[in-house]
């Protein structure tokens, strides 16, 4: 088996598992770690799919490329319904939403794929729609190939939030409810797929019209890069000094208040002693303690108790 359907046995696997923790409810194969957001059931039948496609591909007959094509548009069609229900608010309930709200704690309504899976798979379904005519029009090899650089884009930028912890530094930021294995998911489609046009025989080179466009895309695509790590290597460290910024914080406060409730403890210990060693209160305390008390000395030590409390 080639590269390209390695990686679509991998994500039928992926899939698969994740549907299978969803009927058998596995929480940490659908969050991976506790607190984490979940893969629902459309993102692993996505995954499925497009997995599915890869491993059909690996013939490269007429076929093969009709079927791919097939299970391309099956996913373009998943994913199109989806981004509607979404935003036109259809309530066509193809979330099953009713076999995923066991699970509490998810970030968003449950089986609600993400808007950014949504639009991935989209693109990876348009794409593999497309294959069958990819080596005899120049266009379409163009757009298949945009397509996978997006997808790739989209998995990087998700994976690179994962690292710099982005939900802390951006609280309304645009991915916060995909889940770690999906944005690896989407990026290793994306992998598969670019391997995959390679096996076709298509090459990048044929995109561009002159060696100066190719040479221009190619430093564009490397300042991109660079610009790329250098914004993730800055976010890192402004996440790190904001998490020490603000445990510096918590811990000022909290020993603050403790000292505070120390000092309290002290002086009511003071005055504990201070009144316990008055005259009158160890008078009334010997009345009582011999038992000639009418109720006058009882009340009076009460009397000091309360003043004591209150102050």
């Amino acid at each position: 088996m080639k590269p390209s359907g390695f990686i679509g046995a991998l994500l039928v696997l992926l899939g698969a598992t994740v549907l299978l923790g969803w009927e058998m409810r596995v929480p940490w194969v659908l969050q991976v770690l506790p607190g984490l957001p979940t893969m629902v059931m459309n993102t692993a039948a996505g995954f499925v799919l497009a997995g599915m496609a890869l491993v059909l591909l690996q013939p490269g007959t007429a076929l093969a490329l009709h079927s791919v094509s097939a299970v391309g548009a099956l996913l373009a069609l998943l994913a199109a319904l989806l981004l509607a229900d979404h935003f036109l608010e259809l309530q066509l309930g193809i979330d099953w939403a009713s076999r995923q709200d066991w699970l509490k704690n998810m970030s968003r309504q449950p089986g609600q794929m993400p808007t950014g899976v949504a639009f991935s798979f989209l693109m990876a379904g348009i794409a593999l729609a497309l294959v069958p005519w990819m080596r005899e029009r120049r266009w379409v090899q163009a757009t298949v190939q945009l397509l996978t650089l997006g997808l790739g884009s989209l998995g990087t930028l998700v994976l690179a939030g994962f690292l710099v912890n982005a939900l802390l530094l951006f609280p309304n930021y645009l991915f916060e409810d995909i889940a770690l294995h999906t944005a690896g998911g989407l990026l290793f489609l994306a992998a598969g797929m670019a391997l995959a046009w390679q096996q076709l025989g298509v090459q990048q080179e044929r995109l561009f019209g002159s060696d100066h466009n190719r040479i221009t895309f190619t430093a564009g695509t490397v300042l991109v890069l660079v610009a790329l790590g250098t914004g993730v290597t800055i976010l890192a460290m402004l996440q790190g000094r904001f998490e020490t910024l603000t445990r510096m914080s918590v811990q000022a406060v909290l020993t603050n208040r403790a000292q505070t409730f120390e000092d309290l403890i002290a002086l009511h210990e003071v005055n504990a002693r201070i009144a316990a060693t008055r005259p009158a209160v160890l008078r009334n305390l010997r009345v009582i303690a011999k038992g000639r008390d009418n109720g006058s000395n009882l009340a009076n030590v009460q009397a000091v108790i309360e003043g004591l409390v209150g102050g």
